[in-house]
């Protein structure tokens, strides 16, 4: 599996268990919880490969930063609105619009990764290569977060 495979994946994992916490009713605080905390854990590891091994591949080949820079602040906002969201009971109407909110946020970082930044990384990167940092990546993915993946 390349590097965009394995990121499409998680992405995928991150978006099916974003859209089940958007379906868990409000009452049901612990599970909801649980679907941050899971959330959160995966989000983390993710963010952390690519910091080890797309954004560096990106600014070899990017004489500016503004792709891995938006990428990482996107992350960073992504983090932060998770935390929020854990600081909070998770029952009430407003962290229901939250957590709307952040899965179409993520679901469109998700298409703009897809559409501006692999691009542009694909045309530089070998298939051989690609598929190397797929296999590096997935490794990294199971020590950040042993949890899961699919």
């Amino acid at each position: 599996m390349d590097i965009f495979e394995l990121i499409h994946r998680e992405d995928e994992n991150i978006l099916n268990t974003l859209n089940t916490l958007g379906k868990t009713p409000p009452h049901n605080v612990e599970s909801r919880r649980l679907l941050v905390e899971e959330t959160r854990a995966r989000l983390h590891a993710l963010e952390r490969v690519e910091k080890e091994t797309v954004l560096p591949e990106l600014r070899k080949v990017e004489a500016r930063d503004d792709l891995a820079a938006v990428a990482e602040q996107d992350f960073s906002d992504f983090m932060r609105m998770l935390d929020e969201l854990l600081g909070s009971n998770l029952d009430s109407p407003h962290d229901q619009h939250r957590i709307d909110d952040l899965t179409r946020q993520y679901g469109r970082f998700a298409v703009w990764r897809e559409n501006n930044l692999y691009p542009r990384l694909r045309s530089y990167l070998p298939p051989e290569r690609s598929e190397a940092l797929g296999e590096k990546s997935e490794r990294r993915l199971r020590e950040f977060w042993p949890g899961g993946h699919a």
